[in-house]
């Protein structure tokens, strides 16, 4: 058993290749986010005219999809929003007021 049980970090080496650690997944956005683009901008008006909308944008759902997320000032706003928008799942999630500098 190591003296230290301390963890060790150090600077990774820029001129070192590094080893992988994880899987990367790699999620090729070409057509499909094209079009995700095209649906949110024949969409983001009606979105954003909604009481309590305060955000809307291209994003991804807790496993990498592709989805319109939208951004509500609180939670009784939440199931005011469609779950699905030309057949793209949206995810409605609470961010509270923007307010802009």
């Amino acid at each position: 058993m190591p003296q230290n049980s301390e963890p060790h970090f150090e600077i990774p080496d820029p001129d070192r290749p590094q080893p992988e650690t994880a899987a990367i997944a790699y999620h090729d956005q070409g057509a499909a986010f094209g079009a995700l683009a095209e649906i949110l901008a024949r969409h983001t008006d009606r979105l954003m005219a909604m009481e309590g909308v305060v955000m809307v944008a291209q994003g991804q759902d807790e496993v990498g999809r592709d989805c319109i997320t939208v951004g509500v000032r609180s939670a009784q706003y939440l199931d005011r929003i469609p779950r699905e928008i030309e057949g793209v799942p949206t995810r409605a999630t609470v961010i509270g007021e923007v307010i802009a500098y």
